[in-house]
């Protein structure tokens, strides 16, 4: 009869009581922290896309000026070969080939026009170039 208290409920009663007081208040906090943490995570999250997007665009923002440059710087060159009196007259010389495929290989606009852009390789590169000869299918030639 010693176990037994005042009240006639069992001495362990409040131990256990206590423990599960203790087990309640452990599971509470964990779920707590798992909760914070959650929070936590999905704020670095959306602060690391929305970083990411704002780089990304910075990005893509510059690529886009750095090609319409590029574009332009091109075209500004294609325009001064165009208007290039030697160019011109070359051309001239081809299109005074007679319309055939042997004919153009073989002729000496073309020899010169290759010469020419062999020449100023250090402004065009490995540049080809075509010509729409009237009469005749396009065709390409590597300079």
């Amino acid at each position: 009869m010693s176990r037994l208290k005042f009240n006639g409920q069992p001495a362990q009663t409040g131990s256990t009581q206590k423990l599960n007081l203790v087990i309640m208040s452990a599971v509470s906090f964990i779920a707590l922290v798992i909760l914070i943490a959650w929070v936590a995570l999905g704020l670095v999250q959306k602060k690391i896309q929305q970083d990411t997007g704002k780089s990304l665009q910075t990005v893509l923002q510059t690529t886009q000026e750095a090609l319409t440059l590029w574009a332009e710087n091109k075209k500004f060159h294609l325009g001064k070969l165009a208007a290039d009196t030697r160019v011109l007259v070359l051309v001239e010389q081809l299109l005074q080939t007679p319309r055939d495929k042997d004919a153009l290989l073989k002729s000496k606009g073309l020899r010169d026009l290759r010469q020419f852009f062999q020449s100023n390789k250090d402004r065009f590169g490995n540049a080809g170039f075509f010509c729409d000869l009237p009469g005749l299918y396009q065709y390409r030639f590597d300079a």
